[in-house]
C-alpha cells in the first residue's frame, strides 16, 4: 500500500502538507506544550489526514518534512520564533512556559513547531554564573 492509501505522495505534496501545518493553529503557542509528533498528528487527523498518521511511512516522511522546513518558515515569517518574554506570558496564562532547572540554573524555552519541544533551548538566567 502506497503512504496516502492509493496514491503517491510526492515531496511537493509532502512540503505542501509540512507549510501547512506551520500555518494551523498546531503551530502556535497554544500547542507549544505538545511534542511535535503529537501536534502533526492533531493536525493531520483534524484535516481529514488520518490515513498518514495510520501509514508509518508517510507519517514519517510528513514528519521529516515538516522538520526539514522549521529553519526556512522561521526565517519567512510563518513560525514566528518564540522568546523567553513570549514564553512567560504564555506561561502565565497556562503554567506551561520556561522551567527552571534547579541544578544548572537554566531557563529551559521550548521552541514552538520547530522540533524543540523534545530538544529544549537552554539560557542563562541573568544574575547567575
Amino acid at each position: 500500500m502506497s503512504p496516502s492509501g492509493g496514491q503517491h505522495l510526492t515531496e511537493p505534496d509532502l512540503d505542501a502538507i509540512a507549510w501547512r501545518f506551520f500555518a494551523s493553529e498546531f503551530a502556535g503557542l497554544s500547542y507549544a506544550g505538545w511534542p511535535v509528533e503529537r501536534r502533526v498528528d492533531a493536525y493531520l487527523t483534524r484535516h481529514g489526514m488520518r490515513r498518514l498518521v495510520n501509514d508509518g511511512d508517510a507519517y514519517d516522511a510528513v514528519l521529516k518534512h515538516v522538520l526539514t522546513n522549521v529553519g526556512p518558515a522561521l526565517r519567512s515569517g510563518v513560525l514566528a520564533n518564540t522568546t523567553s518574554l513570549t514564553a512567560r506570558r504564555h506561561s502565565a496564562q497556562d503554567g506551561s512556559g520556561p522551567r527552571m532547572d534547579a541544578e544548572s540554573g537554566l531557563a529551559t524555552i521550548y521552541v514552538h513547531a520547530s522540533g524543540a519541544g523534545d530538544r529544549p533551548h537552554a539560557r542563562r538566567r541573568s544574575g547567575r554564573p
